[in-house]
């Protein structure tokens, strides 16, 4: 269960990044910890 809980983790991190870098989608506001979040890019 542990495995599959880190797994998921790693894999929404990778998403989150992606769309980020990639295709520039999502803007993350704040740094990092528990007051972090994304919103969508305006056009």
């Amino acid at each position: 269960m542990l495995l599959q809980m880190l797994k998921a983790k790693a894999t929404a991190t990778r998403d989150l990044t992606e769309l980020l870098n990639k295709f520039e989608i999502i803007i993350k506001v704040g740094e990092t910890g528990v007051g972090t979040f994304y919103t969508l890019k305006e056009n």
